[in-house]
């Protein structure tokens, strides 16, 4: 490369580094990352509290629906807060329903899901006799088949619960207890608490009473939270490996696939996200098609040719990280002096963003003069 294709490359990087200024993000992810098109703070509401009992979705007529203590009535303390699902209204309030549908006490309603052919929300009871399935009417359709009546399904340590349309059952998430066979997947028909297949979950997921489960409709694979995380899994139970963490990283307390394959997820903060699901090969938290750097080096530190600077390898919104950005040096130099020259001009920027402190330069800065690169 000559000495102008050289400077073109470093005034990129130097712009580069320019329009990162301060913000930094960091990276939980493996192989998916959801994209936020539109939030909104569902306890912004005066009369909707926590703790949350699951989020559905009706696509039919694009409402989200959230399980939540209805805060002026203490005595059956949760209802479902109906919002608008769209892009252009997200987060508009339509109604509640606390004149027709309490369900109560708070500790035993871990889930909510809803049934997008029937019109039905059902509401997942915890009991220590059994898991008490609560059909309601929200939206219901014209269809004879919504004369609902709640039934139980002999089972213990409910934790989600998801809706099938392609075969019209119900799949119950169980963490495992002193009671049941371990933590798994049951399917029921939508109106019975007749178990037709058992399917264990894999053990590395760590599944608790605030796990949710969501059918993706494309794949046939379920999404489970775990805390802070969302892991895909198949219709055999097994992890493939792919997990994220929703926008504000906060406990997972509900979430489900909506039109267009829409995805929404409610955390424990409030907030109601919708976006999609998209790739993330370098699991940097940044989808693919949005990421600068879609093979980031996602070390820990800034390390150069074997160097060990011990500075933190910030990630940069971009989807960069500063080893990205050295990288990039390393590959427009045509000799060794370049390569010193423009990690110099590099964190010289960084350390005018505020990114890294004057003693933190001085360590790349001495890391790459000793650096066999190019």
């Amino acid at each position: 490369m000559n000495k102008r294709k050289s400077k073109v490359a470093f005034l990129s990087i130097t712009i580069f580094v320019l329009l990162l200024r301060q913000t930094t993000v960091a990276g939980a992810d493996s192989g998916l990352a959801f994209t936020r098109e539109a939030s909104f703070v569902a306890t912004q509401r005066p009369d909707l509290g926590s703790p949350f009992g699951g989020m559905g979705f009706d696509p039919a007529v694009e409402k989200v629906e959230i399980l939540a203590r209805y805060i002026p009535n203490n005595t059956r303390p949760l209802t479902i807060f109906e919002f608008e699902g769209t892009q252009a209204s997200f987060g508009n309030f339509v109604r509640d329903f606390h004149n027709s549908l309490f369900a109560g006490p708070e500790s035993a309603f871990p889930a909510i899901t809803y049934d997008s052919v029937h019109g039905v929300a059902y509401f997942l009871q915890d009991q220590e006799t059994g898991i008490i399935i609560n059909p309601r009417h929200i939206n219901p359709r014209n269809a004879p088949s919504n004369n609902f009546i709640d039934f139980i399904v002999s089972e213990t340590g409910p934790a989600g619960i998801t809706y099938d349309e392609r075969d019209d059952t119900l799949v119950i998430l169980l963490r495992s207890d002193s009671t049941n066979s371990g933590q798994q997947l049951i399917r029921i028909p939508y109106n019975s608490g007749t178990i037709i297949e058992r399917t264990p979950v894999d053990a590395t997921l760590a599944i608790d009473r605030d796990s949710e489960i969501a059918l993706d409709p494309t794949t046939g694979n379920y999404f489970i939270s775990v805390g802070a995380q969302i892991f895909e899994i198949t219709a055999d139970g097994l992890t493939t490996g792919r997990f994220f963490s929703p926008p504000n990283r906060q406990k997972v307390m509900g979430m489900e696939f909506g039109t267009g394959n829409k995805f929404f997820i409610l955390e424990a903060d409030g907030t109601v996200s919708r976006g999609t699901l998209t790739e993330d090969s370098d699991g940097d938290g940044i989808a693919d098609n949005d990421d600068a750097c879609p093979n980031s080096d996602l070390s820990a530190t800034v390390v150069i040719d074997g160097c060990n600077s011990g500075v933190p390898n910030t990630l940069f919104p971009s989807g960069c990280t500063i080893s990205d950005l050295i990288a990039a040096c390393a590959e427009g130099a045509s000799n060794h002096d370049q390569f010193v020259s423009c990690v110099s001009h590099l964190t010289n920027d960084l350390q005018k963003a505020g990114t890294i402190t004057g003693q933190q330069k001085g360590a790349i800065q001495s890391c790459a003069a000793k650096a066999h690169i190019p």
